[in-house]
């Protein structure tokens, strides 16, 4: 019966790589590449994909696809997609070591933020504090992302999530505040400075709604305002006001008419008396 188990368990193995490498072999041959690109992604990809262990083929598949639809150039795809498979992997150990159940959606944050340059110690320590409560634990991880995407630098984001971690917020919570600085971004501010603002509103206020509306103000107070187009906001000096030459609708400088030294006629010619 044991025979049979494993017999079953590695034709579904096997079928699964064989999978992987039609699909890998369908996408790079239909992309855009010349042949000589294609022939070196055919021959690299492949390798990334059978080294990879124990990890999603989807999520490496989607990262190729991605790659591929931006036309990257092939050797600057084969090194992302080993950056994102070495970034997986420890991303699966993080995960294991904190024994929270494997999600694909925070698997591959957590492979974005190693990627994004968060030290794997703090992703840990975050991981660690938060694995009885699941729900946090992906939202967390995905506002990590949030931070780094919207260009948030590495400390500050650290220092923010170290009080977000102290406050215990909830999930809710935490979804607001990485909407709130994608809200900041939208509108052209500069987010570290909001970042900055909001870890010191988390430190300064112990109930989240304060939070919330001084973070609203400052984004409301600070953000750009759209400059005037040519002309937008002159007003015209009344006739009269200054020594220019009155204007006539369209902007044509009105005409004095000449005098003819006659005097002036009603219709049909007759001089007026």
């Amino acid at each position: 019966m044991k025979r049979i188990l494993y017999a079953l368990l590695f034709i579904l193995c096997l079928s699964s790589v064989v999978w992987s490498q039609d699909a890998v072999t369908r996408l790079i041959e239909r992309s855009p590449y010349p042949e000589d690109g294609k022939t070196y992604l055919l021959r690299e990809v492949p390798k990334i994909f059978s080294e990879a262990r124990d990890i999603p083929d989807k999520l490496l598949l989607k990262k190729l696809r991605e790659g591929l639809t931006k036309g990257v150039p092939p050797e600057n795809l084969v090194e992302a997609l080993k950056k994102r498979r070495d970034a997986l992997q420890e991303a699966r150990q993080l995960l294991r070591d904190a024994g929270i159940q494997e999600k694909e959606s925070l698997l591959e944050d957590l492979a974005v933020s190693l990627e994004l340059s968060v030290p794997s110690q703090v992703l840990r320590e975050i991981l660690a504090r938060v694995a009885s409560r699941p729900k946090v634990a992906e939202r967390f991880v995905d506002t990590v992302v949030t931070f780094l995407e919207v260009g948030v630098p590495s400390e500050t984001a650290s220092a923010v999530l170290e009080r977000i971690l102290e406050r215990n917020l909830e999930a809710q919570e935490i979804q607001k505040v990485a909407k709130l600085l994608e809200q900041a971004r939208r509108e052209g501010m500069e987010v570290d400075k909001v970042a900055v603002r909001l870890e010191e509103a988390l430190q300064k206020h112990e109930n989240f709604t304060l939070v919330e509306i001084e973070l609203q103000n400052f984004i409301a107070a600070n953000k750009p305002r759209p400059a005037l187009r040519s002309g937008q906001g002159v007003v015209a000096p009344p006739p009269g006001v200054s020594g220019g030459t009155p204007l006539e609708e369209g902007g044509t400088p009105l005409e004095s008419q000449p005098s003819s030294g006659h005097p002036p006629t009603q219709e049909g010619g007759a001089p007026l008396e």
